[in-house]
Protein backbone atom coordinates (compact mmCIF):
# COMPACT_ATOMS: atom_id res chain seq x y z
CA UNK A 1 0.00 0.00 0.00
CA UNK A 2 0.75 3.40 -0.32
CA UNK A 3 1.08 5.78 2.77
CA UNK A 4 0.11 9.17 3.30
CA UNK A 5 2.06 11.80 5.49
CA UNK A 6 -0.07 10.61 8.75
CA UNK A 7 0.92 7.17 8.65
CA UNK A 8 -2.08 5.53 7.40
CA UNK A 9 -1.64 2.38 4.79
CA UNK A 10 -4.06 3.65 1.27
CA UNK A 11 -5.04 0.37 -0.43
CA UNK A 12 -7.51 -1.06 -2.70
CA UNK A 13 -9.57 -3.30 -2.49
CA UNK A 14 -6.62 -5.64 -3.22
CA UNK A 15 -3.23 -4.55 -2.34
CA UNK A 16 -1.82 -5.66 -5.49
CA UNK A 17 1.58 -3.94 -4.84
CA UNK A 18 2.34 -6.28 -2.00
CA UNK A 19 0.60 -9.10 -3.29
CA UNK A 20 -1.98 -9.14 -0.07
CA UNK A 21 -5.62 -10.29 -1.23
CA UNK A 22 -8.32 -8.93 1.13
CA UNK A 23 -8.25 -11.44 3.78
CA UNK A 24 -4.27 -10.93 4.61
CA UNK A 25 -5.09 -7.01 4.63
CA UNK A 26 -8.06 -7.85 6.81
CA UNK A 27 -5.60 -9.44 9.33
CA UNK A 28 -2.88 -7.10 8.92
CA UNK A 29 -5.39 -4.14 10.09
CA UNK A 30 -6.94 -6.59 12.70
CA UNK A 31 -3.45 -6.36 14.01
CA UNK A 32 -3.77 -2.44 14.61
CA UNK A 33 -2.97 -1.44 11.69
CA UNK A 34 -5.17 2.01 9.80
CA UNK A 35 -6.24 1.93 6.31
CA UNK A 36 -7.66 3.99 4.32
CA UNK A 37 -9.67 1.85 1.24
CA UNK A 38 -10.79 3.39 -1.79
CA UNK A 39 -13.75 1.14 -3.22
CA UNK A 40 -14.11 1.00 -7.12
CA UNK A 41 -17.24 2.61 -6.37
CA UNK A 42 -16.00 5.77 -5.28
CA UNK A 43 -16.46 5.22 -1.53
CA UNK A 44 -13.96 4.92 1.04
CA UNK A 45 -13.55 2.59 3.81
CA UNK A 46 -11.58 3.98 7.26
CA UNK A 47 -10.37 0.74 9.20
CA UNK A 48 -8.71 1.12 12.57
CA UNK A 49 -8.05 -1.95 14.14
CA UNK A 50 -11.88 -3.41 13.98
CA UNK A 51 -13.60 -1.05 13.06
CA UNK A 52 -14.71 0.33 9.40
CA UNK A 53 -16.42 3.44 8.92
CA UNK A 54 -17.31 4.08 5.26
CA UNK A 55 -17.68 7.09 3.61
CA UNK A 56 -19.72 8.16 0.43
CA UNK A 57 -19.53 11.26 -1.22
CA UNK A 58 -16.77 12.71 -1.35
CA UNK A 59 -12.53 12.51 -1.76
CA UNK A 60 -10.67 11.63 1.13
CA UNK A 61 -7.92 14.05 1.31
CA UNK A 62 -10.14 17.05 -0.50
CA UNK A 63 -13.81 16.68 1.31
CA UNK A 64 -12.52 15.30 4.37
CA UNK A 65 -9.31 13.80 6.29
CA UNK A 66 -8.35 11.08 8.92
CA UNK A 67 -6.04 13.10 11.79
CA UNK A 68 -2.48 11.42 12.21
CA UNK A 69 -3.61 9.73 15.78
CA UNK A 70 -6.79 7.98 13.40
CA UNK A 71 -9.53 9.22 16.21
CA UNK A 72 -10.44 12.33 14.15
CA UNK A 73 -12.18 12.48 10.88
CA UNK A 74 -12.18 15.95 9.74
CA UNK A 75 -15.00 17.06 7.46
CA UNK A 76 -13.17 19.79 5.00
CA UNK A 77 -15.90 21.35 2.67
CA UNK A 78 -19.46 21.21 2.05
CA UNK A 79 -19.44 18.04 -0.60
CA UNK A 80 -22.38 16.06 0.93
CA UNK A 81 -21.16 12.93 2.27
CA UNK A 82 -22.74 9.35 3.66
CA UNK A 83 -21.72 7.75 6.67
CA UNK A 84 -22.04 4.02 7.23
CA UNK A 85 -20.19 1.72 9.86
CA UNK A 86 -18.85 1.61 12.89
CA UNK A 87 -15.83 4.76 14.38
CA UNK A 88 -13.63 5.48 17.59
CA UNK A 89 -13.30 8.97 17.96
CA UNK A 90 -15.06 11.92 16.45
CA UNK A 91 -16.53 13.21 13.33
CA UNK A 92 -15.46 17.02 13.18
CA UNK A 93 -16.58 19.92 11.36
CA UNK A 94 -14.18 22.33 11.00
CA UNK A 95 -14.77 25.92 11.92
CA UNK A 96 -16.26 27.90 8.69
CA UNK A 97 -17.59 24.75 7.07
CA UNK A 98 -21.09 23.89 6.48
CA UNK A 99 -21.16 20.44 6.18
CA UNK A 100 -23.98 17.85 4.97
CA UNK A 101 -23.45 14.79 6.49
CA UNK A 102 -26.49 11.69 6.32
CA UNK A 103 -25.81 9.32 9.55
CA UNK A 104 -27.22 5.99 7.31
CA UNK A 105 -26.39 2.91 10.00
CA UNK A 106 -23.69 4.50 12.22
CA UNK A 107 -21.87 4.41 15.79
CA UNK A 108 -19.43 6.65 16.90
CA UNK A 109 -18.25 5.80 20.04
CA UNK A 110 -16.13 8.87 21.62
CA UNK A 111 -12.57 8.40 22.66
CA UNK A 112 -10.40 10.80 24.19
CA UNK A 113 -12.99 13.01 25.26
CA UNK A 114 -13.83 14.07 21.86
CA UNK A 115 -17.65 14.40 21.27
CA UNK A 116 -18.56 11.73 18.44
CA UNK A 117 -19.76 14.37 16.02
CA UNK A 118 -18.23 18.08 16.98
CA UNK A 119 -19.05 21.25 15.39
CA UNK A 120 -15.90 23.68 15.49
CA UNK A 121 -16.64 26.89 16.56
CA UNK A 122 -18.59 28.87 13.58
CA UNK A 123 -19.21 25.71 11.84
CA UNK A 124 -22.83 24.67 10.46
CA UNK A 125 -24.00 20.94 10.13
CA UNK A 126 -27.28 19.34 8.04
CA UNK A 127 -27.56 16.08 9.52
CA UNK A 128 -29.72 13.68 8.21
CA UNK A 129 -30.94 10.09 9.45
CA UNK A 130 -31.86 7.82 6.68
CA UNK A 131 -34.65 5.86 6.69
CA UNK A 132 -34.84 2.82 8.23
CA UNK A 133 -31.44 2.86 10.31
CA UNK A 134 -30.10 2.90 13.63
CA UNK A 135 -27.51 5.59 14.70
CA UNK A 136 -25.67 5.78 17.67
CA UNK A 137 -23.70 8.24 19.29
CA UNK A 138 -21.59 6.85 22.25
CA UNK A 139 -20.22 9.22 24.95
CA UNK A 140 -20.42 7.45 27.89
CA UNK A 141 -16.96 6.62 28.36
CA UNK A 142 -15.79 9.86 28.44
CA UNK A 143 -16.60 13.24 30.11
CA UNK A 144 -18.01 14.74 26.49
CA UNK A 145 -21.42 15.70 24.88
CA UNK A 146 -22.21 12.69 22.27
CA UNK A 147 -22.92 15.95 19.99
CA UNK A 148 -20.90 19.00 20.52
CA UNK A 149 -22.31 22.28 18.79
CA UNK A 150 -19.41 24.86 19.25
CA UNK A 151 -19.89 28.74 20.08
CA UNK A 152 -21.88 30.10 16.86
CA UNK A 153 -22.41 27.17 15.24
CA UNK A 154 -25.29 25.71 13.76
CA UNK A 155 -27.32 22.19 13.89
CA UNK A 156 -29.53 21.05 11.83
CA UNK A 157 -31.14 17.22 12.10
CA UNK A 158 -33.60 15.67 9.79
CA UNK A 159 -34.76 12.78 8.13
CA UNK A 160 -34.96 12.11 4.17
CA UNK A 161 -38.03 14.30 3.88
CA UNK A 162 -36.27 17.60 4.82
CA UNK A 163 -38.96 19.81 6.55
CA UNK A 164 -36.61 22.33 8.51
CA UNK A 165 -36.52 26.13 6.88
CA UNK A 166 -35.18 29.42 8.11
CA UNK A 167 -34.82 29.54 11.69
CA UNK A 168 -36.04 25.87 12.93
CA UNK A 169 -32.15 25.15 13.99
CA UNK A 170 -30.27 25.37 17.12
CA UNK A 171 -27.60 27.94 17.43
CA UNK A 172 -25.34 28.30 19.90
Amino acid sequence: GVEDPNGTVIVSKTDEEDGEEPAELEADLLAGETAAVLLGNGDVDITVGANTLTISGGVQGVDFELDGSNTIIRILKSTPLTLRGTFAGSIQVNAGVKAYLTLSGVTITARSASSPINLMTSSQAHITLADGTTNTLDATSQSCAALHVGNGSELYIDDSVVTFAGRSHIEV
